[in-house]
């Protein structure tokens, strides 16, 4: 089969790599050579039948990227090193047939061999060879086969055989059910600036133990391998880490329609946050990790389809795919520590003061992102929620009561789920923010603690270990998940947050007034005092009672249910789930906090 391999060529020395990459417009790897002067320096190998590049660098390294993911090992003593498909009813091109030139070389893997389910085995017939001239031969493309390569029977070579292809991951699929390719994943870095023109990606895989597969949607972190930029770059070339958000709407679990489309809506929110706000809240001081790509396909949204006469059929077509910057040297944890507390608020005021009362932004936000922002208000949630509240308020009486007596003997607690609802109406229209509104903002909407990626410090003394321990209040946070956010009062965003996902010790003993009063400072900064004069401390710790007892109403009406210590042990370790219904004390503490801000409401004068 050596006729097939004619038109391949090697180039060796390294003032020939630059007119290897112009003859065959493809950029092609070289590794140097430091351990044997006497050899030559470089040899590129390209099959431009077969589309094959290949960085061969004689007896010592070489790495091979093949279109059909050859896979070679080290050949023996000889000069000559071999490889060969043996399947005779397949083509040549198909059998991926090429041979490495290398003075008993090692070529590496090549990292797509896997995937393409290419195999390598040792034979010792192999009808075709190069033979790589030595440091003393002319310097020109050589071509020498060996048509009787049996009897040098010394000299061992490498056989392809094409085995059974392992199944590709379904996270590297894309909306359409086709592979994300390299090629298209090269475009979106070069778009995004991430990668120079004269840089590819060569491979994609899926981080081991990177994949979380939730409900709505699901993420993995990957790994890209690029073609270096030139032929003087290590033979290892770069890598990047990108982040992979997918959302298919034929896998979206609901409970109903409606919950689906709200869901699905949610997913879209994100996508228009990226597409459309991202880039100005960046120029506006916010840090937000880099979106990449954002493919969003929901045809029911772009027809406008009435989803109360739709079949659910035709609501599960489409989805979201989202590739983001990997959050490379930080870390997520919950509960918050206290000064983890301070740097998550101190973000947030960074969000809520780059939209502060800009209503042109805001007008544009309540008509691409969520009208009024958070998953927990009552329009999104419904009357039937809120009317389940007192019976779930009775069951979590009588499983609690006895943990602490004293806060369920105080006048009010027992009657704590009718309060809400008799206020719940009022509170919810006051929150819902218009884009003129004094004090109106962009809200996060589900801003807890597992939505936040904090900075890794390791303090002097501690060991690698613990570097999640701590970080410094001042270091910069980024904020993730964009599903809920829209226009709103920041203090909704706050009054979640520390009742969703801040530790016990940083609540306690003035610690709560103290984060709040905090981040009003923080977000005062942020604006300039001018901007937030008659914003004051007492207009802020209003807004935060008012977002709590509007939080509490949905989490009494939905996470109250069958609540228990038991129930709460059982997912006392999630992380995800909000501490004031995973946690018997911090769930305590919560029912004190709302009757107290409760209080704060009820003892105004009744609105006109």
């Amino acid at each position: 089969g050596h006729d097939c391999l004619e038109r391949a060529q090697v180039f060796h020395s390294g003032r020939r790599v630059a007119e290897a990459m112009a003859h065959f417009h493809a950029p092609l790897v070289a590794t140097p050579v430091s351990r044997h002067p006497s050899l030559v320096s470089r040899d590129a190998v390209k099959s431009e039948v077969l589309s094959t590049r290949v960085i061969a660098t004689p007896r010592w390294l070489g790495e091979c990227t093949a279109e059909h993911g050859i896979s070679c090992k080290r050949s023996s003593r000889s000069g000559m090193g071999a490889a060969q498909g043996t399947d005779p009813s397949a083509s040549r091109r198909d059998l991926g047939i090429m041979v490495l030139a290398a003075a008993g070389m090692t070529a590496w893997r090549a990292r797509g061999a896997a995937r393409k389910g290419w195999r390598a085995s040792r034979r010792c017939t192999v009808r075709g060879a190069f033979s790589v001239p030595s440091a003393s031969r002319p310097r020109s493309s050589i071509f020498a086969p060996l048509t009787s390569f049996a009897s040098r029977s010394q000299h061992a070579g490498m056989v392809l055989e094409k085995s059974p292809p392992a199944p590709l991951n379904d996270m590297l699929l894309g909306l359409d059910g086709q592979a994300l390719s390299c090629e298209e994943l090269t475009a979106i870095l070069r778009k995004a600036g991430d990668i120079t023109e004269d840089q590819a990606v060569a491979t994609v895989e899926v981080v081991p133990g990177s994949e979380r597969r939730w409900p709505q949607s699901h993420s993995a972190k990957l790994r890209l391998s690029l073609l270096p930029s030139s032929g003087e770059v290590e033979a290892k070339g770069e890598e990047r880490l990108i982040f992979l958000k997918k959302v298919l709407t034929r896998e979206a679990a609901s409970d109903s329609l409606e919950a689906l489309c709200r869901d699905l809506a949610s997913n879209a929110n994100e996508a228009h946050f990226y597409n459309e706000f991202q880039d100005l809240l960046v120029k506006r001081g916010l840090p937000l990790l880099k979106a990449y790509h954002v493919d969003l396909r929901l045809p029911w949204m772009e027809q406008n389809v009435d989803i109360t006469a739709a079949d659910e059929a035709s609501l599960r077509k489409g989805g979201m795919l989202c590739l983001l910057e990997s959050a490379e040297g930080y870390f997520q944890t919950s509960p918050l520590s206290v000064e983890q507390a301070k740097t998550s608020l101190n973000l947030l005021a960074k969000m809520h003061g780059a939209a502060w009362q800009d209503e042109k932004l805001l007008a544009r936000a309540a008509h691409r992102l969520q009208p009024v922002a958070g998953y927990w208000t009552l329009e999104k949630r419904g009357q039937e929620e809120m009317q389940r509240m007192a019976e779930n308020w009775k069951g979590y009486v009588a499983a609690f009561a006895d943990a602490r007596p004293e806060l369920f003997a105080r006048p009010g607690i027992a009657e704590l789920a009718q309060r809400i609802q008799s206020l719940a109406p009022r509170i919810a229209k006051e929150m819902a923010a218009s884009p003129s509104d004094p004090f109106a903002t962009l809200v996060h909407g589900d801003y807890k603690a597992m939505n936040i990626f904090l900075k890794e410090t390791l303090m002097e003394g501690e060991s690698a270990k613990r570097r999640r321990l701590s970080v410094d209040s001042e270091t910069d946070a980024l904020p993730i998940d964009f599903q809920w956010t829209g226009v709103g009062f920041g203090m909704s965003d706050v009054a979640m947050h520390l009742s969703h996902s801040v530790a016990l010790d940083a609540m306690r003993d003035g610690g709560e007034r103290s984060l709040v009063l905090g981040y009003h400072e923080a977000l005062v900064s942020s604006v300039g005092s001018s901007q937030a004069a008659s914003y004051t401390a007492e207009v802020a710790w209003r807004h935060y009672c008012l977002g709590v007892i509007d939080y509490a109403r949905m989490v009494i009406g939905c996470f109250f249910k069958n609540a228990t210590p038991e129930t709460f042990a059982a997912r006392a370790d999630k992380e995800n789930v909000g501490l004031c219904y995973r946690n018997v004390e911090a769930s305590l503490e919560f029912v004190e906090r709302v009757d107290g801000c409760l209080r704060v409401i009820e003892a105004e004068a009744p609105p006109s």
